[in-house]
């Protein structure tokens, strides 16, 4: 099965939300992608913010087109606009309103990672 992550922020949240479920597992999962609407890429800004703290996402995280969804994939849009194109397959969305708080928990996840990474490493 695969799960995409949609959002209306430019890419941001479903970079992110896309990042830690690739890196903590997403149950039943064989490929994490993401996308944002009206956008053909991942925010560069995330992926250098990542890069900052020595995290690179890794190859599953993609972005796609909503012509590859299936009727078996799991959906999940963060903020009503990202809804357009999708409305067909998506599985749950969060309001707007748990949107920071949704980038507070991933990115307090992937800086508590990059972190305990780099002090690993030395």
């Amino acid at each position: 099965m695969r799960v995409f992550f949609v959002d209306d922020q430019g890419g941001s949240l479903a970079s992110l939300a896309a990042g830690v479920a690739a890196l903590e597992g997403f149950p039943g999962a064989s490929e994490v992608h993401a996308r944002s609407v009206g956008s053909p890429a991942v925010s560069p800004v995330v992926v250098a913010a990542l890069d900052e703290i020595g995290l690179v996402l890794p190859p599953p995280v993609r972005t796609f087109s909503t012509n590859e969804i299936a009727p078996s994939d799991r959906v999940i849009a963060i903020g009503p606009q990202a809804l357009g194109g999708v409305e067909r397959h998506w599985e749950a969305t969060l309001p707007p309103g748990d949107a920071p708080a949704l980038v507070q928990r991933a990115g307090t996840r992937i800086v508590r990672d990059g972190l305990a990474r780099r002090l690993r490493q030395g």
